[in-house]
Order: C-alpha cells, then sequence, then structure tokens
C-alpha cells in the first residue's frame, strides 16, 4: 500500500533540491528548478552501471561485491550520500542509461 506523506516546508526550499528516502533508497525528487516531484517507480536491478569508471581492475567501485549476476555494494546501510542519489536516470535524458524509473507526482 502506499504511503502518503504531506508537509509543508519554508520558501527557501524552492531553491533546492530535496530528496525523499528510504533508508538508504532514494525514492522522490525534486530539482530546484522544477516545479513537481518525481517519484520512484522501478527500483535498481542491480546491475553495477551506475558503479563503473572507477579506478579498480574490474571497472567498478572497489566496494562492489559480485554475487552471480548482481553487483552489490558491500558497504551496505554506510553508503555514502552521494552513491545513495546517484541514480544515473537522475542526470540523464535517456531512460535507457539505467533499468531505475520515475514518475511526476
Amino acid at each position: 500500500m502506499p504511503v502518503k506523506i504531506e508537509i509543508t516546508l519554508p520558501d527557501w526550499c524552492d531553491e533546492r533540491d530535496i530528496v525523499i528516502m528510504a533508508g538508504i533508497e532514494q525514492v522522490a525528487y525534486k530539482h530546484a528548478t522544477e516545479s513537481t516531484f518525481k517519484i520512484k517507480q522501478t527500483r535498481c536491478n542491480k546491475c553495477g552501471e551506475c558503479c563503473k569508471g572507477f579506478h579498480t581492475e574490474s571497472g567498478y567501485c572497489d566496494h562492489i561485491v559480485l554475487d552471480g549476476n548482481l553487483k552489490i555494494c558491500g558497504l551496505g546501510t554506510d553508503r555514502s550520500y552521494a552513491c545513495c542519489i546517484g541514480d544515473p536516470v537522475m542526470d540523464s535524458d535517456d531512460p535507457s542509461v539505467c533499468c531505475i524509473t520515475y514518475v511526476e507526482a
């Protein structure tokens, strides 16, 4: 069952990005330049594509642990905030960069 959250924020929040988290997972966001929230509809499939480009031999972040075809962050709940909000789809106009999808609220 969906959870409904209703809050009133101060005016200065309009000038900032707003992120709603459930634990270490981002579930909604609103960029300062936008007027509506985007709500996560499809969750991460742990393909590891957003953790590529780092300095390790495998090409993935040092903290990635392979579990079959899944790439799991070994930091678990100690994962950095930057990684928690690092959905590649947020920074791209190309929806094929990631399986995560958002819809406007």
